[in-house]
């Protein structure tokens, strides 16, 4: 969990350091921050609409290592005899 806050903050203090560029009438700071904000709703989407698939990637790799392991007489995840 902590991780994904640490993912959240840089997100937001990229927001915020895009706005200092912005307020401080830099030239081009409005492109600066138009360009972040792409950036960041970009992260965003891209993150979030690959989780699920990561995590049934995850899922069906464990459960090929589990099914192969099962000829060896271990046990699965719940603890039960694998086979």
């Amino acid at each position: 969990m902590a991780r994904r806050g640490l993912v959240w903050a840089k997100r937001i203090f990229s927001v915020f350091y895009a706005l200092l560029v912005w307020e401080a009438g830099i030239s081009g700071g409005s492109e600066i921050f138009d360009l972040a904000a792409v950036i960041v709703t970009a992260s965003i989407i891209a993150h979030s609409s690959t989780d699920l698939v990561v995590v049934r990637w995850f899922k069906s790799q464990n459960e090929i290592r589990h099914q192969s392991a099962g000829s060896t007489g271990s046990t699965n995840v719940e603890g039960k005899q694998a086979g």
